[in-house]
């Protein structure tokens, strides 16, 4: 085969020549569809989509997942992956759901994959997050840390301050948040739960921590030179 040199990695001055490489352009214009996504429910009530992209797009393309709720018009742009799978950890129960996937490099975008119906049943409530501690600060503020179940269904998290009381303060946040700084002088008791749009899952309170190394008290500053 010819021998070509396509590019140089300049690295402690080596160059490295690649050989009997093939370059297949990218026609942003004219993307093929993926092909229909095949589903699977969990027993947790994540809906698991996988699909086949065709060669030479595999891994070099990104791969937008649409969604559309059987009574809902709107049809929404669920996330993007690099490798041909996705996981729907929002779902709700006895929900019927429609999939739909296309191919997208840069500006171009590609056709519709064949549409992929989903019905839910019953689905478990989301599960507890894991490992949540409370760290205290330096400036009397609480760090709270947990993890995310990734086999359990979660839209957002629900963090509550002296939760059943008069001064109860609830928080929302997004299902990509595992950790929040409480203010000083706030309420050190709380709980911690991850949503579904049905509700909230079993709740936990966090376990106290000690200091962070981000957070430990800096050295005093010298008075004289040593």
């Amino acid at each position: 085969p010819k021998r070509g040199r396509i590019g140089f990695l300049h690295y402690f001055n080596y160059a490295y020549v690649y050989d009997n490489v093939k370059l297949t352009p990218i026609d942003a214009a004219n993307l093929p569809a993926p092909t229909m996504p095949e589903s699977r429910l969990s027993a947790t009530g994540v809906l698991e989509l996988s699909w086949t992209v065709p060669e030479p797009y595999r891994g070099a393309v990104r791969t937008e997942v649409y969604r559309r709720f059987e009574d809902v018009d709107n049809e929404v742009l669920l996330g993007t992956a690099i490798e041909a799978i996705y996981a729907d950890r929002g779902l709700s129960s006895n929900q019927q759901a429609t999939y739909r996937l296309r191919l997208a490099a840069g500006a171009g975008k590609g056709p519709f994959s064949p549409p992929c119906r989903v019905a839910t049943g019953a689905l478990p409530p989301p599960a507890a997050p894991r490992e949540a501690t409370a760290t205290e600060r330096i400036d009397g503020s609480l760090r709270l840390r947990w993890q995310a179940d990734s086999n359990a269904r979660c839209s957002g998290w629900i963090v509550t301050q002296n939760p059943g009381l008069d001064t109860e303060v609830s928080h929302t946040l997004s299902p990509e948040t595992t950790s929040m700084v409480l203010p000083p002088g706030g309420p050190g008791h709380c709980r911690i739960a991850a949503l579904s749009p049905e509700g909230p899952g079993p709740a936990i309170e966090p376990i106290a921590a000690p200091h962070a190394p981000e957070c430990m008290p800096a050295l005093p500053f010298p008075t004289q030179h040593p």
